[in-house]
């Protein structure tokens, strides 16, 4: 494996950007690889993590935003926890 890759791979924090609503279903039901099905992001269904804290919080944002205005274009409302954006933040350490 290159430096480079390794570096990357190796870093101990990173951080999954969500809503407070999802953080709640979170800490009662654990993490969903499926939660996304039918609304595969870039890489399909699964479980998304950042290795910067920014790149995290900019994208749950802009999803926040999205969904909020499009289905308040429609006339349905938002529950507030579902607009309001969180970073988590996981340690893993690889090397061991």
């Amino acid at each position: 494996m290159k430096t480079k890759t390794r570096k990357f791979i190796e870093q101990p924090y990173w951080f999954h950007g969500t809503s407070l609503h999802a953080v709640r279903e979170i800490q009662k039901y654990g993490i969903s690889v499926d939660y996304n099905r039918g609304n595969e992001l870039d890489f399909g269904p699964g479980f998304y993590l950042s290795p910067k804290f920014k790149w995290a919080a900019d994208f749950i944002i802009r999803v926040l935003n999205s969904r909020a205005d499009a289905l308040e274009s429609v006339g349905i409302e938002t529950n507030p926890a579902m607009r309001l954006p969180v970073v988590i933040k996981y340690n893993f350490d690889v090397r061991k």
